[in-house]
């Protein structure tokens, strides 16, 4: 008598290729959601540094504590005043050798440069795939015909892109509404 218990060779090319294509299928997706986690997890970096660089300007131009700025090498040098007597100044740089934006906070300046007893020193490293578009940063003044009492935008931007969202600005705008007949901004 015969012994057919087992498996023919047709049987298990078979399985063997619908085996391969279940696998194939199942790795395609494993690489499809590691590729959505990183992407979405860089958004959320550029989000992040976004916000924390927006917070810490818009701290010391927020108020009417905003005075004075001037251009210096790589970026702007800001005065600010809380009680209009007491002055602190802001330096804001883009380092493009180490891709930094660089926000710090001191007591006093040495000419283009914010010395002295530093307040606070913030700095955003930006990662791998991300940078800062043309020019890093860009100041403009508007002079309206009046907004309310105001007549003129002080306008602060900081562009920011990444390689994997093209035509998204992860940067920073900061706008700020005065009256240039009160002269509390120097240009």
């Amino acid at each position: 008598m015969k012994d057919e218990r087992g498996f023919t060779v047709v049987e298990l090319v078979t399985s063997f290729a619908l085996v391969s294509i279940v696998l194939l299928v199942l790795f395609n997706i494993v690489f499809i959601l590691k590729n959505i986690y990183t992407r979405n997890n860089n958004q959320t970096k550029l989000v992040l540094e976004q916000s924390l660089l927006s917070k810490n300007l818009n701290e010391d131009f927020g108020d009417g504590k905003f005075i004075s700025y001037k251009n210096i090498t790589n970026g702007y040098q800001f005065t600010f005043s809380a009680d209009g007597i007491t002055k602190y100044y802001g330096c804001l740089t883009y380092d493009s050798t180490n891709k930094t934006i660089i926000y710090q906070r001191t007591d006093s300046v040495n000419g283009n440069s914010c010395t002295g007893n530093t307040i606070s020193n913030y700095r955003y490293k930006l990662f791998a795939n991300s940078y800062v578009k043309e020019t890093p940063i860009t100041v403009r003044n508007i002079t309206t015909e009046g907004i309310g009492t105001y007549n003129s935008i002080f306008i602060l931007e900081l562009p920011i892109y990444s390689n994997a969202y093209k035509d998204t600005n992860f940067g920073v705008t900061v706008r700020y509404l005065y009256n240039k007949n009160l002269g509390n901004i120097s240009i």
